[in-house]
Parts: C-alpha cells; sequence; structure tokens
C-alpha cells in the first residue's frame, strides 16, 4: 500500500510539471532528485503508469520537452535493464509518432549502458521492426513499361510519417556501432553484433526490397547508404555476410499443375522472429541487388572475386525470393539481378555439381514458370532470357543433365517445344566445338524423351502442336547435319520412324481430315439463321457457330504447319 502511494506520488508531479511545460521544469527536476530512491525502485511502474496518461495527450512541444527531461533524468538514475523493459513496453503502447520517435533514442541509450549477451537487445529490435512493418505504407503503382503498370510497390517516399519512422530506426543500430567495433575480437559482443546483423538485415527486407531505385527519393538514398555502412562496420566486408548464411531454410518447392506451392516471403515480412539465428534471405538478396546490379558502396565489396564465385555467395538469397514472391517489384529485381550475375561467367564455365543443387532447378521451373503465367509481359520477357542464358554457363554434361531433369518434370507441351529448341542449340554448340563424339551421345539419350507419341483423344493431339512442331524441327535438323547417313543418331532415326514420325503424320492426317468435315457440316448449316439473338450493350454477341467456324479455321491451320514440317522430314529421309 505504502508503495503505491509513493508511485501516485511521484506520477502526479510529473503529470503536473509536464503539464506546465517548462515554467517549472526546475521544480519537477527536483522533486525528482529528492524522490531518487523511489524512482529508482518503482521506476518501471511509474513509467508504466504515465503511458495510460500519455495517450490521452495532446502534447505541445514545451511539454515534449518536460517528458524528455523526465526520461533522461531517469535513465541517470534508474536500473538499465528495468528501464530497458519500460522504454520497449513504451514503444508497443505509443502509437503517436513523436512519443515513439522520442523514446527510440532514448531505449538505445539504455542499452548501450547493459553488458553484452543481453536479450532485452533482441526483444528491441523486435519491436522496432514490428512497428515498422504496422506502418500504413503508401502502395505506388510502378510502370514498368509503356502498357504495363503493376501494383505492389512501396512508394519510395511514402509519407513523412513513415520516412521519419524508417530514418529512427536505422539509426536506433547505430548507436551501437562505436562499441561493437572496437570491441570487434570480444567474444562477449558476438552476440550483440549478430543481433544488429539480423536486425538491419530485415531492414532491407522490409520496406527496403518492395522500393524501386530507379529514382529514389533523398530520405531512401540515405536510409540504403546507412544500413549498408553500418552491415560494413559489422562485417569484415559485405560479401561475408553471404557466406555465414546456409541454404537450410530454402523452401520446399512443388510446382504440381504448374501451381506455386510455396509460403510467399509476402506473408512472412509480418511475421519474422529476430528471435531466428540467420540473417534475412530476402534481406541478403536485396543487398546483393544494390551491390550487384546497381554496382553501388563497390568500396565495401572485395575486388577479387571471380563471378562464378559472387554467384555462388548470392545464389541461396536469390533464388529464395525469386522462388517464392508473388510481388512482381520483387519478381523483376530477382531476375534483373540473375541476369547481371549469369553475363559475366562464360559460356560451359560451371560444373555437373553446381548443377545438381536443388536451388538451381527450383529456379529453372521457377523461370518456366514465370514465362507462362505472370501477368507482367517484361518478366516473362526476362525469364525466356534468363533461362537459355543459364543453362549456356554449365558444361556440356551439366547442361544435359539438366535438360533431362527438364524433360523428366514437364508437362506443358509450350514448355517443352521451348526446351526442344534449347535442345536443338545445345547438340549444334557441341559439334561446333568438336565435341562430336558426346554431342551424338546426348543427342541419342535426349531423343528417346523427345520422341514419343502423345497419348490421349484428338484433343490432347490439337494441344500438342507446339510441341510436336519443335520434336520435327529438331529430327529435320539433326538429319541434314549428317549428310552421309553414317551417324548413330541418324542411323537410330529410322527406328524413330516407325516409333514417331509415321504414327504423329497419321494422327495428324486423321485429325485434318476430320477438321475439314466438321467445317463442311457447320457451313452447310450456316443458312440457318438463330431464332435467338444475345446482345450486350448496343452490341450483338457472335453466335456459337461462328465461334466454332473460328476455332476449327484454326486448329487446320496448325495442323497444316506441322504437316508440312512433317513432310519435309520424310522427303529428307527417304531422299
Amino acid at each position: 500500500m505504502e508503495d503505491q502511494v509513493k508511485i501516485q506520488f511521484l506520477l502526479e508531479k510529473i503529470k503536473s510539471g509536464i503539464r506546465d511545460g517548462q515554467d517549472n521544469i526546475e521544480d519537477l527536476l527536483d522533486t525528482l532528485d529528492s524522490s531518487k530512491d523511489d524512482l529508482k525502485e518503482h521506476g518501471w511502474s511509474v513509467i508504466s503508469c504515465l503511458n495510460d496518461w500519455l495517450q490521452e495527450q495532446d502534447l505541445a512541444k514545451r511539454q515534449i520537452d518536460v517528458l524528455l527531461a523526465f526520461y533522461k533524468h531517469m535513465i541517470d538514475i534508474g536500473q538499465p535493464k528495468e528501464l530497458a523493459y519500460a522504454f520497449l513496453e513504451s514503444c508497443n503502447a505509443f502509437k503517436n509518432g513523436t512519443l515513439y520517435k522520442l523514446l527510440v533514442p532514448l531505449l538505445a541509450q539504455v542499452l548501450c549502458k547493459l553488458p553484452p549477451k543481453q536479450q532485452s537487445l533482441d526483444i528491441a529490435c523486435s519491436t522496432l521492426l514490428g512497428h515498422i512493418k504496422s506502418l500504413a505504407w503508401t502502395s505506388q503503382t510502378y510502370s514498368i513499361a509503356e502498357d504495363e503498370a503493376h501494383p505492389g510497390l512501396i512508394s519510395s517516399t511514402g509519407t513523412t510519417e513513415t520516412d521519419d519512422m524508417l530514418i529512427y530506426v536505422i539509426n536506433f543500430a547505430n548507436n551501437f556501432l562505436s562499441t561493437l567495433a572496437k570491441e570487434a575480437l570480444c567474444n562477449d559482443f558476438i552476440q550483440n553484433r549478430r543481433w544488429i546483423t539480423i536486425y538491419l538485415a530485415q531492414v532491407l527486407h522490409y520496406p527496403m526490397l518492395y522500393i524501386h531505385y530507379d529514382n529514389p527519393s533523398e530520405t531512401l538514398v540515405h536510409c540504403v547508404g546507412s544500413v549498408i555502412d553500418s552491415l560494413a562496420i559489422l562485417s569484415p566486408t559485405l560479401t561475408y555476410l553471404f557466406t555465414i548464411e546456409k541454404a537450410a531454410d530454402q523452401p520446399t518447392i512443388s510446382f504440381t499443375t504448374r501451381k506455386l506451392i510455396a509460403q510467399p516471403i509476402e506473408e512472412e515480412m509480418c511475421s519474422a522472429d529476430m528471435n531466428e539465428s540467420s540473417v534475412s534471405l530476402p534481406g541478403l538478396a536485396n543487398l546483393a541487388y544494390i551491390l550487384f546490379y546497381e554496382n553501388k558502396y563497390e568500396e565495401h565489396v572485395p575486388q577479387i572475386m571471380s563471378s562464378a564465385h559472387k554467384l555462388s555467395l548470392v545464389f541461396p538469397s536469390l533464388s529464395h525470393i525469386y522462388i517464392r514472391s508473388r510481388n512482381s517489384v520483387v519478381a523483376l529485381k530477382a531476375i534483373r539481378l540473375l541476369r547481371s550475375l549469369l553475363s559475366p561467367i562464360g559460356v560451359a564455365e560451371l560444373s555437373e555439381s553446381y548443377a545438381e543443387q536443388t536451388m538451381i532447378k527450383d529456379t529453372i521451373d521457377y523461370l518456366f514458370w514465370s514465362m507462362q503465367y505472370t501477368d507482367m509481359m517484361t518478366i516473362r520477357q526476362n525469364a525466356a532470357k534468363a533461362l537459355p542464358l543459364l543453362l549456356s554457363k554449365f558444361n556440356h554434361r551439366a547442361r544435359y543433365h539438366l535438360f533431362k531433369y527438364i524433360l523428366d518434370d514437364e508437362d506443358s507441351p509450350e514448355i517443352l517445344s521451348y526446351t526442344y529448341s534449347l535442345i536443338k542449340d545445345f547438340i549444334h554448340e557441341c559439334w561446333s566445338t568438336g565435341d562430336n563424339d558426346k554431342g551424338a551421345v546426348y543427342a541419342l539419350d535426349l531423343m528417346d524423351k523427345i520422341f514419343l507419341v502423345p497419348n490421349g483423344d484428338n484433343g490432347r493431339l490439337i494441344a500438342d502442336l507446339d510441341k510436336i512442331s519443335a520434336a520435327l524441327n529438331l529430327a529435320r535438323y539433326l538429319t541434314s547435319r549428317d549428310k552421309s547417313r553414317s551417324a548413330p543418331y541418324t542411323r537410330q532415326m529410322n527406328r524413330y520412324i516407325k516409333s514417331y514420325v509415321e504414327p504423329i503424320g497419321n494422327c495428324l492426317h486423321s485429325e485434318l481430315k476430320q477438321l475439314k468435315a466438321s467445317l463442311e457440316n457447320l457451313n452447310q448449316g450456316s443458312d440457318r439463321q438463330s431464332e435467338i439473338t444475345i446482345t450486350v450493350g448496343d452490341e450483338a454477341l457472335k453466335n456459337n457457330e461462328e465461334l466454332e467456324r473460328n476455332t476449327i479455321n484454326s486448329c487446320i491451320n496448325k495442323i497444316e504447319l506441322v504437316l508440312f514440317v512433317h513432310d519435309c522430314l520424310t522427303d529428307s529421309l527417304n531422299s
């Protein structure tokens, strides 16, 4: 009971001093100084009770100055650990940006007084990150091409409140840098260094991963530079950050029916936990984008580093965000970075062991997925350029195994037809570089997977026309390379004539005959007028017969084109 009386007495004195503003600030400080022991014992309770009152107030600047003087007095006389939790509680309580920004530097000041390895630093980092993620960031539509505009980008300027809060959250970490840099070799500070590193990487994840850097605001330039400079102090080199993280938390991906099955990183960003022992992979991916795509802050990157080594460092974080992101801006950043990292690597430089990594195959799957299902044309086009670029960097044996993986795993006719054209280029490269024997072996093995007659009804045959056309074109290329008909793959073609070329030709001719008969029957009945006309607005919809006629004509044209390729192949084989 006596303690409650003391707390209430102190609380009323503090409230009164804040109401009066700076007029009676000396009297307030004298009162606090005379009650030093009580404040030291009950400081947390006093601050907690004061929070409830402050949330109902609209304080003027002179009143905030008094509140600041009270907090600083508490830092001078209070117990650091207890004050740290009291200020953290206050940060959670205040939605008012002014009071929150008042507390953040004071919280850092208290934490700096604590001995290393205190869990309160970890909790403080989580609290500040949680507040940043709860802010109402303004959404901005980002026009990537003249005919494309896609939402999903956080405005690079946001609002004054969000900009200011981002600066305060970053500056919070800067309070610890001088101590951590001075004690770089002290084991006691290793955990503190890791907490601050994780904290800054989380800021690079959210919100910075979702900000477009082409036209940055001054605030964004300052924030990005501050984070990267801070990370450079905490780490021997910025590239070292990529080496301390393993790919153990890479997502498990399934492309069943070409649907991406994975928790998107957009769902993760609001549940990131500072208690995790690893640096944010999306944050590292954004760091890689800034360093290696935008080529900024090069002074923090070792100058002697091979392009292949750079790719191996960045790939775990890159594939993580690329595979898991549904955000168009993030996906565009990832594919830009991928192409930028691949371009300097020589053709056939990467080994078979590199190709066996799960993240390489996952990335190939996602590039195919992007080519088919992404709404943004820019990403589809970039994916179509990135895939052959990625494959070309592997040696012939590694590329052969990747093609086998694609042929075994894919069932999309569009993807397979595109793959067949890549295989043709691959075999041509083998022969052009003098690798004739292996080129022939690879061709023979892959042909067994390519020249398979589609199972199913005629509808399936029509759906596979692109794949069939690409397979026949590949066969034409293989036979045209060997005029003497002595190469093993050409001799093997006699088997494929019986098992694939002839059955495909028969199926195509049969389907073409049926379609032409259906079209003739449809045309004969065209004189009958429909008794019902459906209109939308002032326009009449086309009747079903016209739609059906257009569909049949389109199928006929496609089959005739494929038959042309088929007939050219059979003529060359029979000549």
